[in-house]
């Protein structure tokens, strides 16, 4: 029979909120790109070297657009990460109630031994 492997949720939940953590930090990256281009770009460089910015707009608007998707992705790992700890709690919890219950079952089903002196032969 195989080894298997141990899960520990616990473990997997704080990868999640890591993970949810990082996409935090991705979403301040979009929000402060975002501060920048409306109007600042125009102002930003100065006179002589206005054509900069115009240059490279369109690349940083890409940036943060596919930068923005890729957060969603991140944010939705850290959401499934965190399904998955909570799935595998739940599990265990239900695992542990029927191996509970399944004793219980065989203790009521095993009959007591009773003889002279009452159960189990006791005297």
């Amino acid at each position: 029979m195989a080894d298997g492997f141990t899960v520990d949720p616990g473990q997997v939940a704080q990868h999640g909120q890591q993970v949810d953590a990082l996409a935090a930090r991705c979403d301040q990256v979009v929000a402060a790109g975002h501060e920048v281009t409306p109007g600042g770009w125009d102002n930003a460089y100065g006179v002589v070297c206005q054509p900069f910015p115009i240059a490279v707009r369109p690349l940083v608007e890409n940036f943060l657009g596919q930068l923005g998707q890729i957060t969603g992705g991140v944010r939705h790992t850290a959401s499934a990460l965190g399904t998955a700890a909570d799935q595998y709690r739940q599990g265990d919890e239900e695992n542990r109630k029927r191996v509970a219950d399944l004793g219980t079952l065989l203790e009521q089903a095993v009959p007591q031994p009773t003889g002279p002196g009452g159960p189990q032969g006791a005297p």
